[in-house]
């Protein structure tokens, strides 16, 4: 059974003053607005999911009117998404497209049985929510990044991926953006805002461990401020002088995540 998380916060002002200096910073450094297209639920549709909030805030706060929420009803509109990335690139647009690894993992699968791909505008994003176990399979990030240079005709400068969880009201995001858009050495480590701490702790003792050694994420939030401030995760990660790397769930975990909703709705259509 899915493991539903919940979090109580009485305002989500801060939740969402986070939420926005975190994605400008990291996803879009260079531009203000740029194309949307979601390939996961708004909240009109998913009310009490933390990523709908987010994706429904990313919309309004950065995306240009012609943004649109493809997931809808339960279900990915895979023919109206495609004539949006068809019309992307025949006008050279710059696009955002965002979803959870199995929202990429099923759309990637559609147009290999229908030998479709795009050539989508050098400064467009494809952002990866994270989450690579499912219901149906464990997908490897590895593989399905290297799927979506190939599907979309991008580079891997322009994949984000980030870490988030409904308990944090704070994200993470791979650098590789931000490097780039101050043309320095890119890098795909993961790193926290100001008013986030993140340690690695022994998985034994939970005692902090040596850079480079793996261990359990210890993430404290200051936006969290009027819930927990400070989460012990399942999640093994490394960290060194860029950032730190998730490298899975510890042994033993429970299967959590909205990549798992996804995919758990799109195996029904």
């Amino acid at each position: 059974m899915n493991h539903r998380s919940k979090h109580y916060i009485s305002n989500l002002n801060i939740w969402e003053e986070s939420m926005r200096a975190g994605f400008k910073k990291n996803v879009l450094p260079n531009t203000d607005k740029i194309r949307i297209l979601s390939l996961f639920p708004g909240m009109a549709d998913n009310p009490n999911s933390s990523l709908s909030r987010y994706i429904s805030t990313a919309i309004r706060e950065f995306g240009t009117e012609n943004s649109h929420i493809f997931f809808e009803n339960n279900q990915l509109n895979y023919s109206e998404l495609i004539v949006a990335l068809q019309e992307a690139e025949k006008n050279h647009e710059p696009i955002l497209l965002l979803g959870a690894s199995f929202s990429y993992d099923h759309l990637l699968a559609y147009l290999q049985q229908n030998h479709q791909s795009f050539n989508l505008a050098k400064e467009s994003i494809i952002f990866d929510t994270g989450g690579f176990k499912g219901k149906s399979k464990e997908v490897s990030m590895t593989d399905l990044y290297a799927d979506l240079e190939s599907t979309f005709k991008v580079t891997r400068e322009q994949i984000i991926n980030m870490y988030g969880m409904t308990e944090i009201s704070s994200q993470c995001y791979d650098r590789n953006l931000m490097d780039h858009s101050e043309n320095k050495t890119v890098y795909f480590d993961k790193i926290a805002p100001a008013w986030v701490k993140t340690q690695v702790l022994d998985t034994e003792t939970l005692q902090p461990v040596v850079q480079g050694q793996r261990g359990l994420l210890a993430y404290y939030d200051l936006a969290n401020w009027d819930s927990c401030v400070s989460i012990l995760t399942e999640d093994i990660v490394i960290k060194n002088n860029h950032g730190f790397t998730v490298i899975g769930r510890a042994k033993g975990s429970v299967a959590k995540g909205c990549s798992i909703t996804a995919d758990e709705l799109l195996q029904l259509q």
